[in-house]
């Protein structure tokens, strides 16, 4: 589970790979929002049921939950992105839901203000102590997000949703409105009129997780929400569909690095 490393509920970075790895890169979920833009490398993005071939100024939206990874096709090929997460608190609900109402890829070559923006942050962040640039961040934050709201191009310049696999779209779609009632493999693939054995392989093949640890981390995302909004922990395991507290315990922590009661 990634963490802020600012404590005002935002991190932004700029992260450069000479010779990137995939060890680099887990795959995961978060409770946060993030806008990643890509500059350089030979990677793929893994998002959800989509794979993206990234190109220079492609900027990617992750709402909360969304599942994604990147895939180092080259490790001789420089990665560069830019990268800024924040808390869903930040900001205006129905602004976001705009925003992120679903996994979105803007190509942003032509859109000069929203890239100015990238540069003119990551100046701020790496000049600015952190109790000056608290006074600024979350206006600059919200800029952003009123650039991509209203920008009349940004609608133009999304970039055409990738072929995706239509087993792996099935599958994630019936998990999204069923996970709490899915405790094993058996359950999704009698679910989908599939094998297990295809419908395990076609999961490691395109999203390299099983389908029951995807299933896993939904139910624990849910079972964080449910608590951020002041769920006991204790009642919350039967809730998000895993009866036996212990389990629920184990599987919590080793998601998230601390347990249930001490949601952070």
């Amino acid at each position: 589970m990634e963490t802020f490393t600012r404590k005002n509920g935002y991190n932004f970075n700029r992260n450069g790979y000479r010779h990137p790895q995939k060890s680099y890169f887990g795959k995961h979920f978060h409770d946060y929002y993030e806008l990643l833009l890509f500059k350089t490398g030979n990677v793929r993005f893994i998002v959800e049921n989509r794979c993206y071939s990234p190109k220079k100024n492609d900027l990617f939206l992750f709402p909360p939950g969304a599942y994604h990874f990147v895939d180092v096709l080259n490790d001789s090929v420089p990665y560069d992105r830019f990268v800024l997460q924040f808390d869903k608190t930040q900001m205006e609900e129905n602004l976001l839901n705009d925003i992120f109402l679903e996994n979105r890829c803007i190509n942003l070559n032509e859109l000069p203000e929203i890239l100015e923006w990238f540069e003119r942050f990551h100046k701020y962040v790496e000049n600015y102590p952190e109790e000056q640039l608290a006074k600024i961040d979350r206006q600059l934050i919200y800029e952003l997000l009123m650039l991509l709201a209203n920008h009349p191009d940004c609608s133009t310049h999304e970039r055409p949703s990738p072929e995706t696999n239509p087993i792996i779209t099935k599958a994630l779609d019936y998990i999204e409105n069923n996970f709490t009632t899915i405790h094993t493999i058996d359950d999704l693939a009698n679910a989908l009129y599939i094998s297990k054995t295809y419908l395990f392989y076609c999961f490691k093949k395109y999203l390299n997780i099983s389908p029951i640890r995807y299933v896993q981390a939904k139910k624990l995302m849910y079972a964080r929400q449910l608590i951020k909004d002041g769920a006991k922990p204790t009642e919350v395991n039967e809730k998000c569909g895993i009866p036996e507290y212990t389990t629920f315990f184990r599987l919590y922590k080793k998601q998230f690095g601390f347990p249930p009661s001490k949601n952070k």
